[in-house]
C-alpha cells in the first residue's frame, strides 16, 4: 500500500466512527463503480467515486456533498446521497449568516464527470458548480421541519434526521421527527430527472408533471428509530438501518416493516448496497482499510459479509 493510500485509510478509520455526522457508513456498488462517503475535517463531507474495473489503479475522484456548522440543525445528520445508474443524487445542505438552514437536491452524471476529468480541471469545476446540477431548491419537507425545530413551533423540537433513497421509479426522502417519533416519506415528483428534464419519452407529459408540487408526502408512520440512520436500496428492496442496527423495509404498501435481522456492532461497520442485486453486505472498518487500495469488484465480493434480511 502506498504512503498516500495508507494515510487515507487511517483517516477513514479514525474519523468515520467518531464523527457525529457519520456514525456508521453507507457505500454502494453500481455500474462497476464504488461510492464511498468520507470526511475531511469536521464539517465537509465528500463522496469518493472509484472505478472498480481499473484493477491496477482504481480511478477515483471526490465530490463535496455538504457543508454544515457544528451548531446547525443538520449537523447530527449523516450525509444524504444515493446513486441510480450513472446519476448521483446529493442533498446539499448549507447555512446562511443568520444560522438558517437550507437544503437543495443536486444531480451529477458520473460518466460526464469522468470525461471532464480528462478534459481539464476548469471544465470539471464548471460542470460540478453549475446551477444546472440543482434539481430542487428548496427541499421543502427538510426546510419546513428545520424552521419548526429552530423556533419550537408545533410539536417539532430538537434535531430532525433524513436520508435519501433512489430506485428506478422513485426518489424518496425519509424524514424522522425525533421529538414525536414519527417517520415521514416524501417523494420527489419530478423524478427521474435526466439531463435536466423529466425522464420520459412522452414530452407531452412534462408540463403536466411540472404542475405538481415538487415534493409530496406519501407516508407517515409513528415508529421508534434510533437516529441517525441510513436509507439504501437494492435491485428491488428499500431499507432503513438505524444506529442500533435495526433494519426496516419500506414496503410497496408504503409502510416500514421491522425485520428480525439486525446488524451487530454497527458503529464500526460499513454497509454496502449493490444496486444490481437484492442483498446488503457489511464489512468492519478495520478490515476494509486493509484492502482499500485495491477496491475492485472481485476484492469487494471476497471481503464483505452478505446479510440475509428476514
Amino acid at each position: 500500500m502506498s504512503r498516500n493510500l495508507y494515510i487515507i485509510a487511517i483517516l477513514l478509520l479514525l474519523l468515520c466512527p467518531k464523527t457525529n455526522a457519520q456514525s456508521f457508513g453507507k457505500a454502494a456498488l453500481c455500474n462497476d463503480k464504488f461510492y464511498l462517503p468520507s470526511i475531511s475535517g469536521d464539517s465537509i463531507n465528500f463522496i469518493k467515486i472509484i472505478d472498480t474495473k481499473k484493477i491496477m489503479s482504481p480511478d477515483s475522484l471526490y465530490l463535496r456533498a455538504n457543508l454544515t456548522k457544528s451548531i446547525g440543525a443538520f449537523y447530527s445528520n449523516p450525509m444524504s446521497w444515493d446513486i441510480i445508474g450513472d446519476y448521483l443524487y446529493i442533498v446539499d445542505t448549507y447555512e446562511d449568516h443568520l444560522g438558517m438552514n437550507y437544503a437543495q437536491l443536486k444531480m451529477f452524471d458520473v460518466s460526464e464527470i469522468q470525461r471532464l476529468k480528462l478534459v481539464g480541471k476548469d471544465s470539471l469545476n464548471n460542470y460540478i458548480n453549475s446551477s444546472k446540477r440543482i434539481k430542487s431548491r428548496p427541499i421543502s419537507p427538510i426546510e419546513k421541519y428545520s424552521i419548526m425545530s429552530r423556533y419550537n413551533t408545533g410539536n417539532v423540537q430538537g434535531k430532525i434526521y433524513f436520508d435519501m433513497v433512489t430506485s428506478a421509479d422513485h426518489l424518496w426522502v425519509y424524514v424522522y421527527l425525533d421529538s414525536i417519533k414519527r417517520m415521514e416519506v416524501w417523494e420527489f415528483t419530478r423524478y427521474p430527472v435526466i439531463q435536466g428534464m423529466v425522464g420520459t419519452y412522452d414530452k407531452g407529459k412534462i408540463p403536466e408533471i411540472y404542475k405538481k408540487e415538487p415534493w409530496i408526502k406519501v407516508a407517515s408512520q409513528d415508529i421508534i428509530v434510533y437516529p441517525p440512520f441510513k436509507a439504501l436500496s437494492t435491485s428491488n428492496k428499500n431499507y432503513l438501518i438505524d444506529s442500533s442496527g435495526e433494519i426496516f423495509e419500506f414496503e410497496s404498501i408504503l409502510y416500514f416493516n421491522k425485520k428480525q435481522t439486525t446488524i451487530k456492532d454497527i458503529k464500526k461497520t460499513l454497509i454496502i448496497s449493490d444496486k444490481s442485486k437484492e442483498g446488503v453486505s457489511t464489512i468492519k472498518w478495520e478490515k476494509f482499510i486493509l484492502f482499500s487500495s485495491d477496491l475492485t469488484k472481485k476484492t469487494i465480493s471476497e471481503q464483505v459479509k452478505n446479510i440475509k434480511i428476514e
